[in-house]
Formats: structure tokens, C-alpha cells, sequence
């Protein structure tokens, strides 16, 4: 059996937008960057107890004028597996101590001119809607005068880029959700339990359904201005990053000077993404992180110029 292995970890690429407003009306604040909430030892001390299986918590490695290098781990506390023991099939409970659970890791940089989040996909560890969250959980303890909107956009490939930003008319938005019964439950973890979504996702939950596709459109004939803008934008900044959604389609009118053409966008398939090489030994005894940190740096590094292009 190989000592080590050889893997790849997917690494996504999202825009950062945020805005501050003062939590009581008419006083006066001093707003923030993410790069603020990123470097404050307070926010950094802040653990999140995340739907009840596991504690995530971010730490910060580097910070320098161009980039800031974290990492967010995770502890799973719950669903723990036993180990098994392949040749007669016997099975053992871990025994972990009270605090304990499997460990996992998530490494980030923040390029801070172009406002650039780059994030290690982990399915075991933390999904980047839940990162989004451990940072509104921390900014509401931490900052308790500033009510924060934080918002992760995809960064598409440079023809989507292109096609994306040059619509002017968005006719409609259509997403898929794979699993809509542990949306509908996440949802009421996080108390949101009386939107929209979340009636809809308990419905297909109680019909057994295994798919969810909800689609918002206009009659241009009726509408010429298309869907709103803004809102549109809304709507896809709560569901990227989330496990479960598997389509996010745009579709719009590009403006050009022979024809007004049609445009559908798959955010999540046209999206920017790389991979980080790691070589992970068979049993870890850590999360690996000065091996993360150099990964996201060269997959950084390898990208600096497309991003600065775009942006």
C-alpha cells in the first residue's frame, strides 16, 4: 500500500463584494474591508457551529500588501465513522475525547487590489456559503455596530466574462437544486425557515422528489427592460457555494451593433477554476497546511495574469 498519494484539490475563484451599514440608524461608523475582517485576531478567534456537525474556524497565515493566506478548519463532531479493518471485516468506534473529531481543512488567499477570494474546494470540510457564514457569525460578535452584506460571484472564464458582463437585458435565472430536502433543512438550521426556497424545498422533500428547478423569467414583449438587475444578482449570490445547487443559468440579450443575440450562461460550469497538486500521506497526522499555503500560491501565481486582464 503507497505511503503517499497524489492529489488534486479544486480551487475556485470568486469576486468579494461587501458593504457596511451602522446597526442603529443615523450613527456614524468607520467601514470596513474584507481584508479588515480577514486580518482581526478577534474575528480569527471566532469558532461557528455549523447545522450541528461540525465547528469551523478561520486562522490567518500571511498578510502582506498584495495577498492574505488563511485557512479554515473544520472539526466534524458528528456521523463520525468507525474504523474497519478490511481483512476480517471487523469494526471499531475511534474513541475520540470529548472536543475531538476529524479534521479538515480549507486554504484561501485574498488578493486584495482585484478583490479576488481563491478557496480550496473540500467536500468533508467547509463549503464556501459556509465560510460566508463563520464570517457574518464572527462580524455580529466582533462588530457589533456594523451590519454587513457580503457577497461571493463566480469569476467566469474570460469568453463567459465577456458574454456575462455584456448582456443588458437578463430575459431569465434558472438553478438546479440536486438535493432539495437538506436545503430545506439547512435552511431552517439557519432560520430561515419561512422564505420562499425553503417552502418550496419542504414540498419537494414531502413529494419525494430528488430534483428542484426553479426558474425565474419575462416576456421581453411585455417587459422590455428584462429582470432586475440587482435582483438577479440577489438571487445567485445566496446560492453559489452551496452544496447542492448543480446549475445556475443565465440567460440575457447581448447588445451588438448587427443583432440583439440570446445568451444562456451556466455560472457554475463556466466558472474559473484550478487545481492545487498535494501529496497527502496515507494516514495524516496534520492538515497539511504549509503545503496548502504553497499550492494556492503557485495556482495564484499561474493565474495572476488572467485575473488582472479581467479585472
Amino acid at each position: 500500500m503507497k505511503e503517499y498519494n497524489y492529489t488534486k484539490k479544486t480551487i475556485e475563484f470568486v469576486k468579494v463584494a461587501l458593504s457596511c451599514r451602522a446597526a442603529e440608524p443615523g450613527t456614524e461608523i468607520q467601514p470596513l474591508s474584507f481584508s479588515d475582517i480577514l486580518s482581526n485576531e478577534e474575528t480569527q478567534r471566532q469558532r461557528y457551529y455549523k447545522d450541528g456537525t461540525k465547528y469551523v474556524q478561520f486562522t490567518i497565515l500571511a498578510n502582506n500588501s498584495n495577498y492574505i493566506i488563511g485557512y479554515v478548519a473544520s472539526t466534524s463532531v458528528a456521523g463520525i465513522p468507525p474504523k474497519r479493518n478490511y481483512r476480517n471485516g471487523t469494526t471499531e468506534e475511534l474513541n475520540l475525547k470529548e472536543g475531538e473529531g476529524l479534521g479538515y481543512a480549507n486554504i484561501f488567499l485574498y488578493y486584495k487590489t482585484k478583490k479576488i477570494l481563491l478557496y480550496e474546494f473540500n467536500k468533508n470540510g467547509c463549503y464556501l456559503s459556509a465560510f460566508k457564514d463563520l464570517l457574518y457569525h464572527a462580524c455580529n460578535i466582533v462588530f457589533r455596530d456594523i451590519r454587513l452584506t457580503l457577497s461571493f460571484f463566480p469569476v467566469l472564464k474570460k469568453n463567459a466574462y465577456d458574454e456575462f458582463y455584456s448582456m443588458r437585458v437578463y430575459k431569465a435565472v434558472e438553478y438546479v437544486v440536486a438535493n432539495p430536502g437538506a436545503m430545506q433543512i439547512e435552511q431552517e438550521k439557519n432560520n430561515q425557515a419561512t422564505n420562499a426556497l425553503c417552502e418550496i424545498s419542504k414540498e419537494s422533500r414531502e413529494i419525494q422528489a430528488d430534483s428542484l428547478t426553479l426558474k425565474y423569467a419575462t416576456s421581453l414583449k411585455n417587459n422590455p427592460y428584462g429582470l432586475k438587475r440587482n435582483a438577479v444578482m440577489d438571487i445567485i449570490n445566496s446560492i453559489y457555494g452551496k452544496i447542492d445547487v448543480k446549475k445556475i443559468i443565465v440567460t440575457g440579450l447581448i447588445e451588438d451593433p448587427e443583432e440583439r443575440a440570446s445568451q444562456s450562461i451556466d455560472l457554475l460550469s463556466e466558472a474559473l477554476k484550478d487545481k492545487m497538486k498535494l501529496k497527502e500521506p496515507r494516514i495524516l497526522k496534520n492538515l497539511l497546511i504549509p503545503e496548502r499555503q504553497a499550492g494556492i500560491l503557485k495556482v495564484f501565481n499561474k493565474n495572476l495574469e488572467e485575473i488582472d486582464n479581467m479585472f
